[in-house]
């Protein structure tokens, strides 16, 4: 090849990048490579046994969608700086006030009465997962059984209280927020 007919460097630059493609499954070799992938990972599976094949295709899904996710996420993040940068779009509703913005949507510290609602929660489940399996199970459960069991109950009082107490939280937010904006005199719609 001369030099000649070598593109110049600006040539180069001011063509479009080609789209990606996924590879085409129309060809025999790409048919064998994917054959090949899937022996391999059933024979390592069938080494692996049941409970591990399980755990390690949970595992891989999961860090795929991951990846999927991100990617999709990077992508959409970047089509909307793109559209955005083009100026304030013209909007349907530029001449209508609407009313005032409450703070349900900001971010606040847990504070302390989901702490409370936590431990509690974590008191009252142990409390009554320990008696339910004493009385239950008094002759066939060991204190191993006991511990396991104990906290797995501590475990699920704490999600338990975890999810009560934020609820009520952000309800007495809201019915607090509400009642504040009912007493301030709006005049919407002027």
């Amino acid at each position: 090849m001369s030099l000649a007919s070598s593109p110049s460097s600006t040539e180069v630059s001011d063509r479009t990048p080609r789209p990606r493609r996924w590879p085409s499954l129309a060809s025999l070799r790409n048919w064998l490579t994917l054959l090949e992938v899937l022996s391999v990972g059933w024979l390592v599976l069938h080494l692996l046994g049941a409970v591990w094949a399980t755990l390690l295709l949970w595992s891989a899904l999961l860090v795929a969608a991951h990846v999927a996710g991100n990617a999709f996420g990077t992508r959409l993040k970047d089509r909307h700086e793109r559209s955005s940068d083009d100026g304030p779009q013209p909007s349907a509703t530029a001449g209508i006030r609407f009313a005032p913005v409450t703070r349900l949507g900001s971010r606040r510290p847990l504070g302390w009465s989901v702490l409370l609602g936590v431990g509690l929660g974590a008191t009252l489940g142990a409390t009554a997962g320990l008696l339910a399996l004493w009385l239950l199970y008094e002759d066939a459960l060991g204190y191993g059984g006991l511990v396991v069991g104990g906290a797995s109950a501590t475990a699920l009082g704490g999600l338990l209280g975890f999810l009560s107490s934020t609820f009520l939280n952000t309800t007495l937010r809201a019915l607090g927020e509400a009642s504040a904006m009912s007493r301030v005199p709006h005049s919407l719609g002027e």
